[in-house]
């Protein structure tokens, strides 16, 4: 344990902001000693006299014995605490001046400010928890989903350090294997033949669990969704439907919209990231062509992409050719909404013919408008439909009526099941684990090409074995170096 782990450590435990209760921690060998010498129960004991894991009224005061605020003393003597240091937790009143006051107290009493992370760092010290374990306590503070928040808890409860151990056992059972060579002669047992499959089953675990990588960010952070489309298809008018309220600006000018505008919402566990882009097209204005390549950015970036289309009106060839190739990068993450529904002439919304000719009971030049409008949008519809014949996944809407809305939302819910759906194990790995895996695959493909040579030289598959143990060993903390442990703990907050 390095140097700065030493010592009674103080913090509060819970969020900055109003609420009835905060709780500010100590931990440490001292701990309740320097608890004792500002606690005043209301028994007239002292707290290091009381019973391990009990609750205790009384009052902090300061060095001139002024009562500070009047608290719960939250008594957990080690070892069966969280950090497996002494600890007590003091539950005072959610006041920025009284919880100041108590840390203040607790400092000139002897503690010091905790790092961050480090009450888990210490729980990782003392044996407590894996390391797996330890940032599987940081994913589940931040969860922003459901998922997120499921899985946090499955690797709190150890499911990725099951998995590691499942594959440190194959490992050990392989050295085992290439050790006994040195005892064994090929007449006897087939040692290679032994070994590959080992091998191999190793090779597949790593690989099963690679493949929840790409959908880590989806389940921890939520889904980004971006809107794309020609300028003044009605992008910034669908952003506001969806968000239920007006955040981006909505006008009948062409390429109002001429930078990205993000907001979220929390949808059935789910937070989603709308980002409203500006309208493609040919320009040349300055601004607005940077607003445009943000705009491709954010397709790329996006894990869903809601590809508008202006259903009043033909694309144009250049229009055309942008929504192709969206189509040809992203299609598998694309939904494309045919919008503004609401200014087809009734009947053709459906497909079903609006009978133009009824027009002709209206007065002569009302009848001809009528079926001119009823024309061309037939033209528009019919262009549009021969542009992406191929292309199934659309959804029809109307934002100034809220038609088909509901129908978009169901279909964005039903992609991002199927985003979830990629990730099967119960565990999220992190960059830390991925690369990690990523080296532990290199050095098994290694180890699986010196099992092809006509003559093994066992000797360097076990030195190669047990490097790959050692790698995989530094996953849950048991071998890592003091540098990469600080690395991991400083994204965790303080008093965590």
């Amino acid at each position: 344990m390095g140097e700065f782990m030493n010592g009674t450590i103080v913090a509060q435990s819970t969020p900055s902001g109003s609420g009835a209760i905060a709780l500010i921690r100590l931990t440490g060998e001292q701990a309740i000693e320097c608890v004792d010498t500002f606690a005043r129960l209301t028994d007239g004991s002292l707290l290091s006299s009381k019973a391990s894991h009990t609750v205790h009224l009384g009052w902090v005061v300061n060095a001139t014995g002024e009562h500070v605020d009047q608290v719960f003393f939250i008594l957990l003597k080690a070892p069966k605490t969280f950090t497996g240091e002494d600890t007590v937790e003091i539950s005072c009143h959610n006041n920025p001046f009284i919880i100041q006051a108590i840390i203040d107290v607790a400092l000139h009493a002897g503690a010091r400010l905790a790092a961050r992370g480090e009450f888990t760092r210490r729980a990782f010290e003392h044996g407590k928890v894996t390391l797996t374990q330890a940032e599987a306590i940081n994913e589940l503070i931040t969860a922003q989903t459901e998922q997120a928040l499921k899985k946090s808890l499955a690797q709190l409860e150890g499911s990725f350090s099951h998995w590691i151990e499942l594959v440190e056992q194959r490992l050990l059972t392989a050295l085992a294997w290439c050790e006994a060579s040195f005892e064994l002669s090929e007449e006897e047992v087939d040692i290679v033949t032994s070994i590959i499959p080992m091998i191999a089953e190793i090779q597949q675990l790593v690989a099963d669990v690679k493949k929840n990588f790409d959908v880590r960010t989806q389940i921890k952070q939520g889904v980004r969704i971006a809107l794309i489309g020609t300028v003044n298809a009605g992008k910034s008018s669908l952003f506001n439907a969806l968000l239920n309220q007006k955040r981006s600006i909505v006008t009948e000018v062409a390429g109002t919209t001429r930078d990205t505008v993000e907001a979220s919402l929390h949808h059935k566990g789910v937070f989603w990231t709308l980002i409203d882009t500006a309208g493609i097209r040919e320009t040349d204005d300055l601004i607005e062509q940077e607003g445009i390549k943000r705009s491709l950015e954010e397709a790329a970036r996006a894990d869903l992409i809601l590809l508008v289309v202006d259903s009043a009106f033909p694309l144009s060839q250049e229009a055309e050719r942008w929504y192709r190739e969206l189509l040809a990068l992203y299609g598998q993450k694309i939904i494309l909404v045919r919008n503004k529904m609401d200014k087809i002439p009734a009947g053709y919304a459906t497909g079903v013919s609006a009978h133009p000719e009824h027009a002709l009971s209206d007065p002569p030049r009302q009848a001809r408008d009528k079926l001119r409008g009823c024309i061309e949008w037939v033209e528009a519809a019919q262009m549009q439909a021969l542009s992406f014949p191929e292309y199934q996944k659309s959804i029809n809407v109307s934002t100034l009526t809220g038609s088909g809305c509901d129908l978009l939302e169901r279909e964005i819910e039903v992609m991002i099941e199927q985003l979830f759906e990629k990730a099967q194990a119960p565990f999220l790995i992190n960059q830390r684990h991925y690369t990690i895996l990523l080296t532990v695959e290199q050095e098994l493909q290694a180890i699986d090409e010196l099992l092809q040579y006509p003559v093994v030289a066992f000797e360097l598959v076990a030195y190669r074995l047990r490097e790959t143990l050692e790698v995989t060993s530094s996953l849950t903390g048991k071998s890592i170096s003091e540098e990469a442990l600080n690395k991991v703990f400083q994204e965790f907050c303080v008093g965590k």
